[in-house]
C-alpha cells in the first residue's frame, strides 16, 4: 500500500500509544529496502540531532524524488527538518509520519491519515501466549483487555507480570498499578539490562550492542539471553543458538521469566 502512495503524498500514521506504529513503518522500511526502492528511514537515535539523522538518511539516497521517506516521532520536528521534508515532497517523494494530520499537514500537499487498528484477539491472544503460555484464558482474557489490542501495551504488561505469581485478575490489576506507581515516582532513565532490552525491542542494534560492550556486572543468565537476542536482531542465528546453549542448565533451573525468554529465542 505504501509502494502505491502517488509522488508528492503524505500519510500520516496514526493511533494510541503502543498501537505499533513503529514497527509498521520499521517493517515497511526493511520490505520496500529489500523490494530495492529507495527508503529513508528516519528515527531518533540516541543523542544524535533529529536534523543529523535526517541528512544522513536523505544524504544516501540517489534523489528525492520516487522515493519513500518514513519518519518515526515526527509530531514535534524542529522547523528545518519539516523545511527539508517539504522540499523532498515537492521534488516527487512520498513521505510516511508516525505523527498527527495537523503536523504532517505542514509538510503542505495531500494528507492521508492511515489509522493502526488494535490487534484483534487472535493475535493479541498468540502475542501473549508466546511469552507466558501458563496463563489461564481467564487471564489472558483480561490482559487482552487491560492492552486494549496494542501490541506495545501488551508487551508491557508481560513484562509486568511475568515473573510473579499470578492467579486472578485482580493480582494482574495490583501488579500494573505497582508498575505505573514505580514509573510515577521515578524519573530515571532505564539503565543496565533494562535499557539494553528497550533498544533491542527499538531494533537499534548497533547502540544496544554498545550498550552491552559498556555493562558492568549485571546478571549474568539476563545478558547472555540479550546478546543472544542482539545476534537474532543481526541475523547470526548460529551465534544466537551458541550462546543460549550455555544457559540452558541455569535457565531451566531459574524457571519462569527466564525460562520462558529462553525457550522463546531457541
Amino acid at each position: 500500500k505504501l509502494a502505491s502512495v502517488p509522488a508528492g503524498a503524505v500519510r500520516a500514521l496514526e493511533g494510541k500509544d503502543g498501537s505499533g506504529r513503529t514497527v509498521v513503518v520499521r517493517r515497511a522500511a526493511w520490505t520496500l529496502g529489500v523490494e530495492g526502492r529507495e527508503v529513508a528511514w528516519i528515527e531518533q537515535q540516541g543523542t544524535l540531532p533529529v536534523m543529523d539523522a535526517l541528512e544522513l538518511e536523505l544524504g544516501s539516497l540517489e534523489s528525492d524524488a520516487g522515493s519513500v521517506m518514513l519518519i518515526d516521532d515526527a509530531e514535534h520536528l524542529p522547523p528545518v527538518a519539516v523545511e527539508r521534508l517539504s522540499r523532498a515532497r515537492e521534488a516527487g517523494a512520498k513521505i510516511v509520519m508516525v505523527a498527527s494530520t495537523a503536523a504532517a499537514a505542514k509538510l503542505g500537499g495531500p494528507v492521508e491519515v492511515l489509522q493502526v487498528p488494535p490487534l484483534d484477539r487472535a493475535a493479541a491472544a498468540g502475542l501473549v501466549r508466546s511469552a507466558i503460555p501458563s496463563l489461564s484464558d481467564a487471564l489472558l482474557d483480561h490482559v487482552i483487555a487491560r492492552g486494549a489490542g496494542r501490541p506495545g501495551r501488551l508487551r508491557a504488561i508481560v513484562r509486568a507480570i511475568g515473573q510473579k505469581a499470578v492467579v486472578s485478575p485482580a493480582d494482574v490489576d495490583r501488579l500494573l498499578d505497582q508498575d505505573a506507581g514505580g514509573k510515577r515516582g521515578s524519573i530515571a532513565p532505564p539503565s543496565g539490562v533494562q535499557q539494553i532490552e528497550l533498544l533491542l525491542e527499538q531494533g537499534r542494534f548497533d547502540e544496544a550492542a554498545e550498550a552491552l560492550a559498556r555493562a558492568q556486572g549485571g546478571e549474568p543468565v539476563a545478558m547472555t539471553l540479550a546478546r543472544a537476542r542482539l545476534a537474532l536482531g543481526r541475523g547470526a542465528a548460529k551465534d544466537a543458538l551458541e550462546l543460549l546453549a550455555t544457559i540452558r542448565a541455569e535457565s531451566a533451573s531459574q524457571g519462569g521469566w527466564v525460562r520462558r525468554q529462553w525457550a522463546l529465542q531457541a
